[in-house]
This record gives structure tokens, sequence and C-alpha cells, in this order.
């Protein structure tokens, strides 16, 4: 019986976090709307709320496939689960990857204003294959400071938020 209950306890946390997580790339797609309004002058106002709609609905495809592993190791029915170390590393495991892919909405921000484009899979060859990356990050970060404090504020709410669990 205990066992059952530690299993709801736990996914009922693991959903809380989900939640926060999709509030989050909520916020994100928010941001990015009232830095790119412009581009959005000729939608209606049903036409936007359709836009963050489907948004949603990707964002919730993204955090499903982003978390898939760590789910299923979060809920599994072993007592390993129970171990704080395990636990401890897969939360640090969830907020790594979680928050490093939610950087590109935050820089999709500015970025959109070049390209008229989202980030795609491009950017990692610029970033990862590029010596131009790692010298203009300074200049980014100067011109572009409350993005990255933006994103900072996140990151931090996100993880204090997550943190909370309700469940107890």
């Amino acid at each position: 019986m205990h066992n059952i209950r530690s299993f709801f306890k736990h996914a009922g946390n693991l959903g809380y976090k989900l939640v926060i997580l999709l509030v989050i790339y909520l916020l994100s797609r928010f941001l990015f709307y009232l830095i790119n309004i412009h581009a959005f002058e000729s939608n209606s106002f049903g036409e936007l709320l359709k836009i963050f709609f489907y948004g949603i609905r990707f964002d919730y495809t993204v955090v499903i496939y982003l978390n898939v592993l760590f789910i299923l190791l979060y809920l599994l029915p072993l007592n390993v689960v129970q171990n704080k170390y395990y636990r401890r590393t897969l939360n640090i495991l969830f907020y790594t990857v979680n928050f490093f892919f939610l950087l590109f909405n935050f820089v999709d921000c500015e970025y959109f204003k070049y390209t008229a484009k989202r980030t795609t899979a491009d950017i990692f060859a610029y970033i990862f294959l590029s010596d131009d990356a790692a010298s203009l990050l300074p200049q980014f970060l100067k011109d572009f400071w409350y993005i990255a404090l933006a994103f900072i504020a996140v990151v931090v709410g996100g993880i204090y938020f997550m943190n909370k669990e309700p469940l107890k």
C-alpha cells in the first residue's frame, strides 16, 4: 500500500513539474509575441488565439518528447526512486535538458527579427562548428541583456516552483 501511495505521489509531483514547464513555455511564447509584435500586426485577435492554441499543442508535444526518458526513470516501480541521490540526479537532468531547449525560445525572440523564422537545427551547426558564436556571445549578451535577464528569471523561478512538490 505504501508503494502505491509513493508511486502516485511521485506521479503527481512529476505532473506538477510538467505543468510548470508548460506554463514557462507559454510565457516564453508570450515574450516572443511582445518582442515581435510588429510581425503580428495583421493578425486578428482570433488568429492570435489560434496561434497560441497551436503553440500550446506544440509545447505539450515537445515537453513529452524531451522528458520521456525522465518520466520513465522517475516513475520506475523500484525502491531506487526513493533514493535522494537518484532523485537529485534526475532533477539535474530534467532542469538541464529542459532549460537548454527553452533557451532557444528566448534566443528566437531576437533571432526572428533577423531571419523572419524560428531557430532550426542549422543553429546547432553555427554554434558548435563555428568560432564566431563564442566570440560574438559577449556582444549578444550586451545587446540583448533583457533576454538573458528574462531567461535567468524564468530558470530561477521555474526551479523554485518545481521544487515545491505539492504532494508530500
